[in-house]
């Protein structure tokens, strides 16, 4: 599961990491990284679900780039977002 895999990703970077599951399946994830000067905060926030597969004309999981646009599942979502966000997180918590 990708939550998984993130809450390890960040737990292995020194974050606190805590899973949330109001509904069975579909894990929330808040990770800390607290710091020691009584500073700001900053909060950085996305979601990993993904769009289902059906509505597509075309196989959704083969991505197709008719026109200079790319069509497909994870095309629209924020799966990248989100790793570029937990990247961002753990150099600023460095």
């Amino acid at each position: 599961m990708v939550a998984d895999f993130c809450s390890q990703w960040l737990a292995a970077r020194g974050f606190e990491v805590h899973s949330l599951e109001k509904r069975p399946g579909r894990p929330a994830l808040v990770a800390m990284a607290r710091g020691t000067g009584g500073g700001r905060s900053l909060m950085l926030n996305g979601h990993l679900d993904t769009v289902s597969l059906a509505g597509y004309d075309c196989d959704p999981l083969e991505p197709q780039i008719p026109g200079g646009r790319m069509y497909g599942r994870g095309t629209f979502d924020m799966t990248s977002g989100v790793a570029a966000t937990m990247v961002a997180a753990a150099r600023a918590a460095r």
